[in-house]
């Protein structure tokens, strides 16, 4: 799935929401680390 995100972002196809990509971005992968930061 990472794979198939990033080549879809370098290739820059229309159907890419930017606003779903800043939203995880911004606010879930904060989150995301914190979370693996604890488990380490």
């Amino acid at each position: 799935m990472i794979a198939g995100l990033r080549h879809r972002l370098v290739h820059d196809y229309d159907g890419t929401n930017w606003n779903i990509i800043v939203a995880v971005v911004f606010d879930e992968l904060p989150v995301f680390v914190n979370q693996i930061e604890k488990l380490l």
